[in-house]
């Protein structure tokens, strides 16, 4: 009786199993049929279910399904046309519809939150990841992230402007910064303006500590920008302020006075 419910327990397992891959295809096929909504329903089903949680190309798919939903279309400054979203995925090239896409955001949560997490759990579990589909997704990612939070910002809403400049953060440390390092020379420009956008975003991070008088962090913030020589007039003005009302008036001064050399 034992032997009987551990071969129809191996079999419902070996079963799950099956039907998750079956998840995985359908959901590539569905990428290729531009039909995301299916996609993402296979595909978190997918990422969800332990038999394929591990599974590198589901967390890919997952990773371009999210971002084409969280990606706003944008026009070629030269050409005045629309730049085509194209997911590459095992060597192919698939070319999505971000106006489609976008009627799924209001049922989507973080979705380019969710996208560069995906990203990076495809690191983490295929064996050989494409470093030039990584590096370019993850690119795309924080671009589409530091644009969400720069209008955020400026349309006073730090919230979602932190949430988002978070996301850049994040895509220029994947693996726990352990990835950039490592891949070749020839995507250093992708790497060099992943850095740009997230030494911006730290100058953003500055500007909304001060603003809600978090001190702590809008410190150790400008204290960064500072020593990197970054800093605009109005972050070296802003630290001159807090270290006033800390009462540090070594630093004070010392502040003032290379703010007063570098503006």
């Amino acid at each position: 009786m034992k032997k009987g419910l551990l071969i129809l327990l191996a079999a419902c397992v070996t079963f799950g199993a099956a039907a998750q891959k079956l998840n995985i295809q359908s959901a590539l096929n569905a990428v290729k049929n531009d039909e995301l909504n299916k996609a993402k329903e296979y595909i978190d089903l997918a990422t969800t279910n332990s038999s394929t949680e591990k599974d590198g190309k589901a967390w890919l798919i997952k990773a371009f399904v999210y971002q084409a939903i969280g990606t706003d279309k944008e026009k070629n400054a030269k050409t005045g046309e629309f730049i085509p979203f194209i997911a590459t995925i095992n060597g192919s090239q698939y070319i999505l519809d971000l106006d489609r896409a976008k009627s799924l955001r209001p049922s989507t949560k973080d979705p380019l939150d969710e996208a560069i997490k995906a990203l990076n759990r495809h690191i983490y579990f295929e064996d050989k990841p494409n470093n030039q589909v990584v590096v370019i997704a993850a690119y795309s990612i924080a671009r589409s992230a530091y644009n969400n939070a720069v209008e955020a910002y400026t349309n006073k809403n730090p919230d979602a402007a932190l949430a988002n400049f978070e996301i850049v953060d994040y895509a220029a440390n994947l693996k726990k910064g352990a990835y950039f390092p490592t891949i070749p020379s020839e995507l250093n420009e992708y790497k060099n303006e992943i850095n740009k956008l997230l030494l911006s975003s730290k100058k953003y991070k500055a500007y909304i500590a001060y603003e809600k008088d978090d001190n702590e962090l809008a410190l150790s913030l400008l204290e960064e920008a500072i020593k990197s020589n970054v800093a605009d007039d109005n972050m070296y003005y802003m630290a001159t302020q807090i270290y006033k009302k800390i009462h540090n008036t070594a630093k004070y001064s010392s502040t003032l006075r290379l703010g007063l050399v570098k503006h």
